[in-house]
């Protein structure tokens, strides 16, 4: 168990945290909250049909020639169950924002964490 009851007792269940970090500057100009909204709903909500968490945020990334670039951002927040059974649908999702809004990346952290609903 990711929590050695000792120290840390688990009140709840033991869960992967996966946060994607979605920058909302393109090549062609910013991406509007309803676009966001319009691929959340189409490619995010069929593929976590249980529920999740988008968060506003801002941050800065180096860009490929060195120049440091501040943006808007929104972060999705799914808390699942550890495993591979929730890889094809994250990386679906990633793929998808990545092709439709000509991005370089999506950040991806995973951790697990400890949850009691």
């Amino acid at each position: 168990m990711f929590f050695p009851e000792s120290e840390y007792p688990c009140r709840g269940e033991t869960l992967t945290e996966t946060s994607l970090y979605f920058g909302l500057s393109g090549p062609y100009g910013p991406i509007s909250g309803e676009q966001f909204d319009r691929f959340i709903e189409r490619e995010v909500t069929g593929r976590i049909p249980d529920g999740f968490t988008i968060l506003p945020a801002s941050g800065a990334w180096r860009g490929a020639q060195g120049q440091s670039i501040r943006e808007e951002s929104r972060v999705l927040v799914w808390l699942h169950p550890p495993g591979g059974a929730s890889e094809p649908a994250l990386e679906t999702i990633i793929q998808r924002y990545k092709s439709m809004f000509s991005q370089d990346a999506v950040l991806r952290v995973d951790r697990p964490v400890c949850a009691q609903f």
